[in-house]
């Protein structure tokens, strides 16, 4: 599997799972689910492993959630290359500039 694929996969992933804007009491949006879920997650399971070792990156964690909160979750790989700790989901990573999406995400939800 490409980047380019891997990174469409997970764009559509975050495209059926979109961050609501609406006030905190308003009821949550619709559970994502389906064949487009199902097809991500197989995606994921299958091409993630090969495309962390192509990349030279020792692990991942991936959750998919969607309004009602965590759909699934996995962990792939080690906390640090020829390392045997493997990635659970209590391991810490770097999230980087991706801070900067789940700030806005956050914020556009308080009043």
């Amino acid at each position: 599997m490409t980047l380019d694929r891997l990174s469409r996969a997970l764009v559509t992933g975050l495209l059926l799972a979109p961050i609501s804007c609406s006030a905190q009491d308003d009821p949550p949006g619709p559970a994502i689910g389906g064949p487009a879920v199902d097809s991500l997650i197989a995606v994921l399971e299958t091409e993630l492993p090969g495309l962390l070792d192509e990349q030279g990156l020792p692990g991942a964690s991936v959750v998919i959630v969607d309004a009602r909160g965590e759909v699934w979750s996995a962990a792939f790989g080690t906390t640090v290359r020829a390392g045997d700790r493997s990635v659970d989901d209590q391991t810490i990573f770097s999230v980087q500039s991706m801070s900067k999406a789940v700030t806005c995400a956050k914020t556009s939800t308080l009043r």
